[in-house]
């Protein structure tokens, strides 16, 4: 298996000042389509914003990334 190489996390400050947040009707339309709102998973979370905005919505939110950080 490769070694997993961490190109983000050395500018992972530059990406969450810089990068546009996702509009709050994102997280409310994705609620919307769920029967159940124990649980939502981000996969590849990054900075975490999704993760924080699904939290809104869903009970429980496990949120993964690659990086150790």
């Amino acid at each position: 298996m490769a070694e997993f190489k961490d190109h983000f996390s050395a500018q992972s400050w530059a990406y969450c000042k810089f990068r546009p947040s996702y509009p709050q009707e994102l997280y409310s339309y994705l609620s919307g389509l769920c029967t159940n709102h124990g649980l939502a998973w981000d996969c590849a979370t990054g900075n975490g914003q999704a993760a924080r905005g699904l939290a809104k919505y869903f009970e429980r939110v496990i949120a993964n990334d690659a990086s150790e950080e």
